[in-house]
Order: structure tokens, then C-alpha cells, then sequence
């Protein structure tokens, strides 16, 4: 399959997952060729992951740091996680 046929399931997906998409919202967004602020902003992001050592997903930044996170986390896992981050003086009060 070529990259113009990958796009076009990607769009079909799309459209089917978020009905309200309209085509003008797909091209600014995603055109599969490149150009676009959106598909510039990707690259650059992609790049920066890349200085940071993320080469793949799942891979997890906090002020680009990179976190031991599982793919499996759910909120609680999350929130037990950044907790003592957001809120120091908790820790050294326990």
C-alpha cells in the first residue's frame, strides 16, 4: 500500500470516528504530503522527542523528563505519580 492509500484510510477512519470532520479540517490537518503548518509543528515536536531520547510510543516527557511510565497507567496510577510532584511539602510533612 502507498502513502496516498494509507491516507485515505486514515481519513476514512477519521471521519468515521469523528463524523462532524469536515474535508476543509482534514486538509489543514493531515494531508499526507507534507506543507502544512500542522504536518511543520509534527516534525519539529518528533525532532525535539527525538533530542530527548523518545524514539517510539508509548514513551512519556514531563518537562522533558523522560518518565518510567507502563502504557497501561490509568488516572489513579497517574495522579499517585505526579502528587508528590505537584505538592512537595505533603512528602516532607509524611
Amino acid at each position: 500500500m502507498g502513502q496516498k492509500q494509507v491516507t485515505a484510510k486514515i481519513e476514512a477512519l477519521a471521519k468515521s470516528t469523528f463524523p462532524s470532520l469536515t474535508d476543509a479540517q482534514w486538509k489543514d490537518g493531515m494531508t499526507g504530503h507534507g506543507g502544512t503548518e500542522r504536518d511543520s509543528d509534527t516534525r519539529t515536536e518528533w525532532k525535539h522527542a527525538c533530542t530527548r531520547g523518545i524514539s517510539g510510543t508509548p514513551q512519556y516527557l514531563l518537562n522533558d523528563v523522560l518518565i518510567n511510565a507502563e502504557p497501561t497507567w490509568t488516572f489513579d496510577d497517574w495522579m499517585a505519580f505526579l502528587e508528590p510532584l505537584l505538592h512537595p511539602q505533603n512528602e516532607a510533612a509524611a
